[in-house]
């Protein structure tokens, strides 16, 4: 896509990585992060047999390509120009077969199903179905398997029951901070007058274990989407299914512009450039830092008075640092150096400030780690510190507007 960020700066460490000045760990690291930006997020669909995976998979997608009650292997969803099968069996042979086969010979002893598609959201999630019956070892090898093929986890349920707690304890705690519950079947959930006491004790007893916890009444939202030509809105929202989509996108998105910011970081500190390059990118990172953006809503600005009193502060110290970036030499690097890092000790203040209602412990965890980068870069010095110092900021930025949306 034209004027895509992401393309734009995964241009850049492509060029950076060709330099054969550039230290060995340095590329591998600028390597993965130039595969992340130039593919989609992968986002595994897990939980017990006959929990909805399929369906929601089929909603995620946006279309019914599978029927209630398949019996299918594993099935992984990725961009295509044409539709596509390959058939991995149980010996390990492949076999490409044009178009959607979902039934018939062909599929005899499938292991693995890999179908491409062209579809416009495989150009942002890729969708892979992790099947297995419900022993604990196979459940547990599929956990492994999303945990090992995916950035995102949606497990499917409609209790969470206790041995789903115990398959859970098995996923790295790294990416429960990418997972998501979806109760599905919540319209039977809610025909049993049960749907808001499940949701309301598991919000309260999986609060470190998933980012969020959505119900969704899988067919509802499938059928309000219909073949996509004219989807019922209002009902599509009345089943969950919007929000849940939504939330999965809005990760997405959150994990991409954090996949730049790293990049931007990677680029300031191996890409070759003068001194007055640095100081340039410094002071338009610094600009940007304290720029409004679409997360920020005034509604969920409400919700949390010290965020936003957090990112007025930013925007206000953003002028100044801006001025102080491009003027070259030691002492006003050393000065804008030494502003980003009172800047950024004063945020994480006022993100604790309110003791009956402080912000929460990953915002805060966030400020103190932003913190202690801040004072390392300081240390270090120069022209390149200080673009990375910019660049942090503006990382800083995008999570306190996520925090307020959220």
């Amino acid at each position: 896509m034209a004027g895509n960020p992401a393309d734009a700066v995964r241009a850049r460490l492509e060029r950076a990585l060709s330099e054969p000045s550039l230290p060995a760990n340095a590329r591998d690291y600028g390597a993965n992060l130039a595969r992340r930006l130039g593919a989609p997020v992968r986002v595994a669909i897990l939980g017990l047999p006959r929990s909805g995976k399929s369906q929601l998979l089929n909603m995620l997608v946006g279309r019914r390509m599978f029927a209630e009650g398949s019996r299918l292997p594993s099935v992984e969803i990725t961009a295509g120009a044409t539709w596509r099968t390959t058939v991995t069996r149980a010996d390990g042979t492949t076999h490409t077969f044009d178009g959607l086969v979902l039934e018939g010979p062909e599929l005899a002893r499938a292991r693995m199903l890999a179908l491409e598609a062209p579809l416009n959201i495989l150009d942002r999630i890729s969708l892979l179905e992790v099947v297995a019956d419900a022993s604990v070892e196979s459940q547990r090898r599929a956990l492994q398997l999303g945990a090992r093929r995916a950035e995102i986890l949606v497990w499917c349920t409609q209790e969470f029951s206790e041995f789903e707690r115990l398959l859970w304890r098995s996923v790295p705690g790294g990416m429960k901070d990418h997972a998501f519950l979806a109760l599905t079947k919540a319209d039977e959930l809610q025909s049993a007058g049960v749907l808001s006491q499940q949701l309301a004790s598991l919000t309260v007893a999986l609060a470190e274990e998933f980012c969020a916890i959505l119900p969704v009444a899988t067919l509802r939202a499938l059928a309000a989407l219909g073949d996509g030509s004219a989807v019922d809105e209002a009902a599509f929202a009345a089943s969950g299914g919007r929000a849940l989509r939504a939330a999965v996108l809005k990760h997405v998105e959150q994990g991409r512009r954090a996949d730049i910011d790293n990049a931007l970081l990677f680029l300031r500190r191996y890409e070759k450039a003068t001194g007055g390059s640095d100081a340039a990118a410094a002071a338009t990172t610094a600009r940007e830092a304290g720029r409004g953006g679409p997360q920020a809503s005034s509604g969920a600005r409400k919700r949390c008075a010290a965020v936003e009193k957090a990112l007025d502060h930013l925007r206000e110290r953003a002028a100044l640092l801006a001025q102080l970036a491009p003027d070259a030499g030691r002492d006003r690097y050393a000065q804008f150096l030494s502003s980003c890092a009172e800047t950024t000790e004063r945020l994480g203040e006022m993100i604790a400030a309110p003791a009956d209602a402080p912000a929460s412990a990953a915002l805060q965890e966030l400020m103190a780690e932003a913190s202690e980068m801040m004072l390392l870069l300081q240390v270090e010095k120069g022209a390149g510190p200080a673009a990375d110092a910019a660049t942090l900021l503006l990382q800083v930025r995008r999570e306190l507007e996520d925090a307020l949306e959220g």
